[in-house]
């Protein structure tokens, strides 16, 4: 169909180094893999690739876009050769970006909050710790267990000078 051909145009990648140079696959691990690999390829042996590998294909007019291929073996006759692929290519591009986007949205909180002088803490609706940074463990001296199994207002500092305890408000 149209959608299939605006990614695979006349040659399947696995079998074109050429066109396969422009497909960059990773498996579930993140490890890239080879065109022999590749899910069309797999199903050809018949092997059931789903759901499937994720594929950075480079070079159009756009740019690259992220899109996920999967694939299973077709058999038309009883004899349980295979006759060929059945191949689905999915665009997961804005997924991937926007986990990109995610992820680096969490490094710079990360390295803000590693670097922050003050101790920050969050509490969740029980008053439990959900979040201390290295400062605030450094500045209480309590570690992550000591904060998360009571209310932080308990390990903190739940009594005043004279021993009459603080309200939790």
């Amino acid at each position: 169909n149209d959608v299939y051909r605006s990614y695979v145009e006349t040659v399947v990648p696995s079998r074109d180094k050429h066109v396969a140079a422009q497909w960059q696959g990773c498996d579930a691990n993140g490890n890239f893999i080879q065109p022999r690999d590749f899910p069309g390829a797999r199903a050809l042996r018949g092997e059931r690739v789903w759901p499937g590998n994720d594929f950075l294909l480079g070079g159009g007019t756009g740019g690259p876009v992220w899109i996920r291929v999967a694939a299973l073996p077709w058999r038309e006759g009883d004899d349980g050769e295979i006759d060929g692929a059945i191949v689905v290519i999915e665009d997961i591009d804005r997924e991937k970006r926007a986990l990109q986007e995610l992820a680096e949205q969490r490094r710079l909180y990360q390295s803000v909050t590693d670097n922050a002088s003050v101790g920050l803490l969050i509490m969740d609706e029980r008053q439990h710790c959900v979040f201390r940074n290295p400062a605030a463990e450094r500045l209480t001296g309590f570690t992550r267990a000591d904060v998360e199994v009571r209310p932080l207002h308990d390990a903190i500092q739940p009594t005043r000078a004279d021993g009459s305890p603080y309200p939790i408000a």
